[in-house]
């Protein structure tokens, strides 16, 4: 490898070409590529399990699905960060379990974003944080017809 087109990595210690390192204004980063992703994979998934890391990411990945659908986002951090920091899902009393599960699965219990109304954007009036099981269920039906399910569930299982 020639000497100016490769760089010591200050994380692994290795030496490994300038295109395994993100550009740094005139220069590149200190970590390699890989560095960097293995620490941001830690790095989020040790925040997730705080109120503050969990309203971030909320707040991202709504904002995210909000443009890639093209509809209206005018939810603040503070407001996520306000209704996780409550602890409670806002429709079924249950609290937000913020610990991480498996990779390539939800946690039922985590906190979600739910539109009351799917065909309107994320605002203030039409978002509440409810678990993702709540959401996942509410995302394909429209309430009513939870409600009925739900009640007709709980008459066979309390007979």
């Amino acid at each position: 490898m020639a000497g100016g087109s490769t760089k010591k990595c200050t994380k692994c210690n290795k030496r490994k070409r300038l295109l395994n390192f993100h550009r740094k204004g005139d220069g590149h980063h200190s970590h390699c590529k890989q560095c960097r992703a293995t620490s941001s994979k830690q790095y989020r998934k040790r925040s997730r399990t705080t109120d503050a890391g969990r309203s971030v990411e909320l707040w991202q990945e709504g904002r995210k699905r909000a443009r890639l659908k093209g509809i209206e986002w005018r939810l603040t951090k503070k407001w996520v960060a306000k209704r996780v920091g409550r602890g409670l899902c806002a429709d079924t009393g249950l609290p937000f379990d913020l610990s991480n599960v498996a990779t390539g699965s939800r946690n039922p219990r985590a906190p979600s974003i739910h539109r009351i109304n799917s065909s309107k954007g994320y605002t203030p009036r039409n978002c509440r944080v409810v678990i993702y099981q709540l959401n996942a269920a509410l995302n394909e039906w429209p309430e009513q017809l939870f409600e009925q399910m739900a009640a007709a569930y709980l008459d066979r299982r309390l007979q």
